[in-house]
């Protein structure tokens, strides 16, 4: 994961309009998230807020606070691409003694 990105990220939020001055801020986790043709805005932060949880994640490097419905989403688009390479593999493979 970058760490150039969760630096720039942190900055962000300390700038943030709705960050009081002084708020405590830890990154819990860092997530990669995956994009089919798209090769910017690859991680996403779920960041600790005066302890509640939120999610930022970038586009074009840009960052927001959004939604877990986002990873949910993600997760989907994952699993049907696991479905998919499994199913081309199984298509190349078929011929194939083990």
């Amino acid at each position: 994961m970058s760490n150039y990105n969760t630096k720039r990220m942190l900055e962000w939020l300390s700038d943030h309009e709705m960050i009081e001055d002084n708020a405590s801020i830890q990154v819990l986790k860092t997530i990669p998230v995956l994009w089919a043709g798209w090769e910017c805005d690859e991680e996403a932060w779920v960041v600790d807020i005066n302890n509640k949880p939120y999610l930022v994640h970038s586009s074009h490097g840009s960052f927001y606070f959004t939604a877990k419905e986002l990873l949910v989403e993600k997760l989907k688009e994952y699993q049907q691409t696991i479905l998919d390479t499994n199913a081309a593999l199984a298509i190349l493979t078929k011929d194939e003694t083990v």
